[in-house]
Formats: C-alpha cells, sequence, structure tokens
C-alpha cells in the first residue's frame, strides 16, 4: 500500500470519528459554564455518590425510580410560592422559562437534550427552580413550615454536580416572583444561608462570599466559591507558590499519621475555631485545624465538591485545588481508627457516624486517585510537621514524659523521687564534710 493511500485512509477513519463528536462534547470540554454527568465514577461503598437520593433538578436523574415523592413537594412548594407572589406569577415564570429554554438547554451536555419547544422541560425548570426558591424562602423565615423535608441528603442533592439547573433560571424567577425586590436584593444573597446548612461553620457575615448573579453558574458554584474564598485570598500571587519541591512530593505519601505525631512526636492538634473549615495552619510543633463534622452524606459532599473543583481548575489558569488539598491532607493525616480518636478526641472532628474506621475510610475512598501537586495548600504545614518529627529532641522529651507521666500521679511520683535523690546528695555530702580530720 503506498503512504498516500495508507493517508487517505486514515484520514477518512479520523474524518468519520469527528463527524461523530456532538456539540455537547465539545462544549463540556471547553465550556466552564455547563452542567455535566461525572463520566468516571470513583470506588465507593455508597450507591453512585453523584446521584440524587431525594430530589432530582434538572433533566439528568428526571422521573428515576425513588425520587417521586419530592415531584409532589414540588407542586407544594409551587403553590406556597404563589400564594405569597399572586397566581399571575404563574404564567409570568412560565414565559421567562420559555424565552430562556433554549439558553438553558445549552449548558448541559447531554446531546439528548436539544431541540426547542419542549414543554416538559419548560416545566421542569419552573417547578425545579421554584421549588429551591420556596425552600431557601422558608429557611431563611423560621416561622415557615417546610413540610418536613429537610434533611442532609436533601441539601446534598441541591448540591449534586449532576442535579443543577443555571442560575440564571433561579434569579429570573426570583425576580418575576419579587418583582419589587429591587437590585440590592439578589438571589444571590438570599440563597447564602443556604450554605450554613451544608457546610459547618460557614455563615460568619465578615467572610461572606459576595458576587454578581452573573458570575455564578449554579448552586454547587456558589458554595464552592462560599467555601473557598476566604481560604484562597491567603494565597495572592497567582499561579504555584513555593511549596514542596517536586522532588519531595514523595514524601508527602508517608505524612506521618495523627496519632504517631501525637504519641511519638509530641505534636498537638487543636481547633483552630476558623469560620474556613479550610483554613489550616502549624507551627512549633502544634497543628490547627478547624472543627469539620462527619456524617452519613459527607462522602458525597466532598464528592462532587472535588468532582466539580476539578472541572473548575481546568477552565481557570489562575486557580488551584482548595477542597482536593484538604481531602488529600486529612487523608494522609487519617490511616486509621486511632487516628480519627485523636481527632475526635483534640474536637477536630465531630463524627456523627459513630464509628472512627468508617471516618477512616471515608477520607481513604474520597482521596483514592487525587495526587498533590507542587502548589499543594498546606506545603507550609506540612514542611513544618516534617521539621518537627524529625527533630530528635522532641522524639526524646516526648519518650521521656511517656515513660515517667504517662498516669496522674507519675509527675508526684517523680517529683518524690527528684526531692529523695536530692535529699540523699545532701545527706551524703553533709556526712562526707562532718567526718573529723584524720
Amino acid at each position: 500500500m503506498s503512504t498516500d493511500a495508507r493517508t487517505v485512509r486514515i484520514s477518512n477513519c479520523i474524518h468519520e470519528k469527528l463527524s461523530r463528536l456532538s456539540d455537547a462534547d465539545i462544549r463540556a470540554a471547553s465550556n466552564e459554564r455547563c452542567i455535566f454527568k461525572v463520566r468516571e465514577r470513583k470506588q465507593s461503598q455508597i450507591e453512585e455518590p453523584y446521584e440524587p437520593q431525594m430530589v432530582s433538578i434538572g433533566p439528568y436523574h428526571r422521573g428515576k425510580p425513588g425520587l417521586q415523592l419530592m415531584e409532589k413537594y414540588k407542586l407544594i412548594y409551587l403553590k406556597q410560592l404563589l400564594d405569597r407572589t399572586g397566581e399571575r406569577s404563574l404564567e409570568i415564570c412560565i414565559e421567562a422559562m420559555a424565552n430562556l429554554e433554549g439558553v438553558a438547554k445549552r449548558w448541559y451536555t447531554d446531546e439528548r437534550i436539544s431541540h426547542d419547544g419542549d414543554d416538559d422541560f419548560v416545566e421542569m425548570m419552573l417547578l425545579d427552580g421554584c421549588f429551591i426558591l420556596e425552600l431557601v424562602w422558608k429557611i431563611n423565615h423560621t416561622t415557615q413550615s417546610t413540610n418536613g423535608i429537610l434533611s442532609d441528603a436533601l441539601f446534598i442533592d441541591l448540591l449534586g454536580i449532576e442535579n443543577q439547573v443555571p442560575f440564571f433560571i433561579l434569579v429570573e424567577l426570583f425576580h418575576k416572583t419579587n418583582p419589587n425586590s429591587g437590585a440590592s436584593s439578589s438571589f444571590n444573597n438570599f440563597a447564602q444561608r443556604l450554605t450554613g446548612f451544608v457546610i459547618p461553620a460557614y455563615g460568619n457575615k465578615e467572610n461572606e462570599y459576595v458576587v454578581d448573579d452573573d458570575q455564578v453558574i449554579h448552586l454547587l458554584d456558589l458554595v464552592y466559591k462560599a467555601c473557598t474564598s476566604s481560604f484562597a485570598a491567603k494565597f495572592t500571587t497567582p499561579g504555584p507558590r513555593i511549596g514542596i519541591p517536586e522532588a519531595d512530593l514523595f514524601s508527602l505519601y508517608h505524612i506521618t499519621s495523627a496519632n504517631e505525631l501525637q504519641e511519638i512526636n509530641g505534636v498537638k492538634f487543636v481547633d483552630s475555631g476558623k469560620v474556613s473549615w479550610l483554613d489550616i495552619t502549624g507551627g512549633n510543633g502544634v497543628v490547627k485545624i478547624p472543627c469539620f463534622m462527619v456524617h452519613v452524606d459527607t462522602e458525597r459532599l466532598l464528592r462532587n465538591l472535588i468532582a466539580y473543583e476539578l472541572h473548575y481548575v481546568l477552565h481557570h489558569k489562575d486557580t488551584r485545588w482548595y477542597i482536593c488539598d484538604y481531602a488529600i491532607f486529612m487523608g494522609r493525616l487519617i490511616n486509621s481508627a486511632r487516628d480519627v480518636e485523636v481527632l475526635r478526641r483534640s474536637k477536630i472532628i465531630i463524627n456523627k457516624l459513630n464509628d472512627d474506621q468508617a471516618v477512616s475510610t471515608m477520607f481513604r475512598r474520597v482521596t483514592g486517585d487525587i495526587y498533590p501537586g507542587n502548589s499543594f495548600c498546606y506545603a507550609d504545614v506540612f514542611s513544618e510537621l516534617e521539621k518537627y518529627a524529625k527533630s530528635r529532641r522532641h522524639v526524646w522529651w516526648t519518650k521521656f514524659r511517656k515513660t515517667y507521666f504517662n498516669t496522674p500521679w507519675s509527675p508526684i511520683s517523680f517529683v518524690a523521687a527528684v526531692v529523695a535523690l536530692i535529699l540523699t546528695f545532701l545527706q551524703t555530702l553533709y556526712t562526707i564534710r562532718s567526718r573529723p580530720p584524720r
């Protein structure tokens, strides 16, 4: 076969493959503003960590068995919203959703969501958007009943990477149902209260994330930026900062666990009390880690935040991993149930699972296929830990303290022994000096 014939054959083959490449695939690869499915499922003991358990939002999981009960609550919430804003709002909202249908569909990477004029899609956007609106309104007005549907699982569903509607849909519905709200009452500000129910310790007004509505992609994006913004402000220089050299990255995989650092090296772990749960600091043998609550849905939360961060950083050059690095650091610190116990007794981990081994296993699964880079956020903390752990003085002092001060009575016994030794020495010295010279 001649070279030209072979070139033509390969060229035809590639052209055929290019013709099968859909617009949705191209959007997924090049557009940060898209709502996509996670193609690679990470190994997990929980069933489909990216699939909703209570409520479907958007088209990907609509109509699936097990999620139908919440469809009734979507109608109930829509009725309650219309009762507050007036029946005329329904027609106004439907018209607004119909006008945004084409734009909204282009945000989804599934090529089956393509043609306009789909009444089901418009109805879905209306019901899902109004459900979120009314839920957030009820959360902000504690005297209002939420009909008993509030749970951690529901909130994690609302942050599912495959379970989103474009944020501009929520903003449009908010303004259509609140025509007198004014520019200062953006849905962004209105929705931020939701994050306090999902991320423990988040919600301090001094650290609130504020952004224009058109800069938010969806609710998961809002919560991701709210979680990372105050911590990200510490890294003012774009791109990788001076951290762990590439040659030393391998040592991070062997970072001493929390139990060993405490038992052998005398490292102390304390709750820093910081608002951002990412803000870990350390020095002089003390590691300050903000309190973090682990419950049955924490793995789903971390997996969805990590999956979104990997996508987000890919489309923003001057950004770095924050959630990934947090998970990596905690995953290296926790190798066993004993490590979880150390952090739990230090009031750093609140274990709602009531099983320390389950927490250790969860962090190991979450970090199973993500790896640190030379812009690792906790490089300074890691370096300080390594330096402190390698100090022979600290190792000796820790062993000495464990040997002689391992019980409440040990200090008293030690002091008594020292006093007895001093008295014996003085007595011997006195005896020697009191003998008459020969």
